[in-house]
């Protein structure tokens, strides 16, 4: 995983990337999927999303208290045969 520089200061929290999405409008109905079909891999996380260089939209769910705890949620997703990627947990409230 490669986090940027500021991710060593201790003050980064870190998230997961949990889906993509080409159109904002489209993350509120993913997020409820997730909580309707997968509860227990979100429970007591917060969404949130942010616009991606390549203009896509990406759900980004946490926050985890440091990197190892959001590769651990990521193996839980994908066990579930969902997509995950350890990131910086950022972006604006879903």
């Amino acid at each position: 995983m490669t986090l940027p520089p500021a991710a060593n200061d201790g003050s980064t929290r870190y998230g997961i990337e949990i889906g993509t999405v080409g159109k904002r409008d489209e993350l509120r109905p993913l997020w409820r999927e997730f909580l309707t079909n997968h509860a227990a891999l979100v429970a007591g996380l917060q969404p949130r999303r942010i616009l991606a260089p390549d203009k896509k939209w990406r759900l980004i769910a946490g926050p985890f208290a440091n990197a190892q705890d959001a590769e651990g949620a990521c193996s839980l997703f994908k066990k579930a045969d969902r997509p995950c990627a350890a990131t910086v947990y950022a972006g604006d409230a879903l």
